[in-house]
């Protein structure tokens, strides 16, 4: 963590982040609208071999594939 920055995406969760952890410098709460939609369900699809391009950036689904 001290080398690089850490992004971290709002979710819709009972579960807070701790306030020492956003305390440090190098990590970053994103203002960002929140979405319905889960890694697990994506992982799903992608299991069922379902297009996932109307939920990732193409970037993603090229790293994705890249690592398949």
């Amino acid at each position: 963590i001290e080398i690089a920055e850490v992004y971290v995406y709002p979710r819709d969760t009972e579960h807070k982040i701790p306030d020492e952890i956003l305390k440090n410098s190098n990590i970053k709460l994103v203002d960002a609208p929140k979405i319905k939609i889960s890694s697990s369900h994506i992982r799903y699809l992608l299991k069922e071999d379902q297009k996932i391009d109307h939920l990732v950036p193409k970037e993603v689904i090229s790293f994705l594939n890249s690592k398949s």
